[in-house]
């Protein structure tokens, strides 16, 4: 992965060696190491604060941008942060667990990693919702408090589906109405 291909703020993040690729800064210890399928709460909680991009770790001025699967978005809940829209871009290129539909998360010795990706059910859609803005909460679980976030509502919604060399879109709406319609359309067809 050339750094020249990136958003400049993703690029200016540490590299993991193997993978050849950014290091998201929820998923980078205080200690510099890193682990792609353990969320840092710390840094998720400091995300949720001040409005930081899980991917890069700057601030998101607009345009915030939350992927997951089609629970999150019809239970309207994400337990990743929201990202700029290029790192998200980033994200669904370079992420192997995203890109490649039978990729799953490595078991994290003693570590709960949130339900958001974890459960990402790769029969469905997997949706991009970009907002102006979110809430947040934390709800009470078996292994303690999970960081959930809510996001105002959404200006635009890309939909994804898995094939067998990876992501390939499938739908896409801007504005309230078109949104709100491609969502009834996702409440008819996957029923949680």
């Amino acid at each position: 992965m050339n750094r020249d291909d990136l958003y400049f703020r993703l690029a200016r993040r540490p590299f993991d060696a193997r993978r050849q690729i950014p290091v998201p800064y929820v998923n980078e210890g205080e200690d510099g190491r890193h682990d792609f399928a353990v969320v840092n709460g710390q840094r998720a909680l400091e995300c949720a604060r001040e409005q930081l991009c899980g991917a890069c770790g700057h601030y998101i001025t607009r345009d915030l941008t939350f992927v997951g699967g089609v629970a999150n978005l019809l239970h309207h809940t994400y337990t990743d942060p929201p990202m700029h829209s290029p790192c998200a871009d980033a994200a669904l290129r370079l992420c192997p667990f995203l890109k490649h539909p039978r990729m799953r998360p490595r078991p994290a010795a003693a570590a709960v990693i949130p339900a958001g990706f974890r459960d990402l059910d790769r029969s469905r859609p997997l949706a991009i919702g970009v907002t102006g803005g979110y809430d947040v909460r934390l709800t009470a679980g078996p292994d303690g408090s999970l960081l959930e976030f809510l996001p105002k509502p959404w200006q635009a919604l890309h939909l994804f589906i898995y094939t067998d060399t990876g992501l390939a879109p499938t739908a896409a709406a801007a504005g309230a109405v078109a949104v709100a319609a491609l969502i009834a359309q996702l409440k008819e067809t996957h029923h949680d």
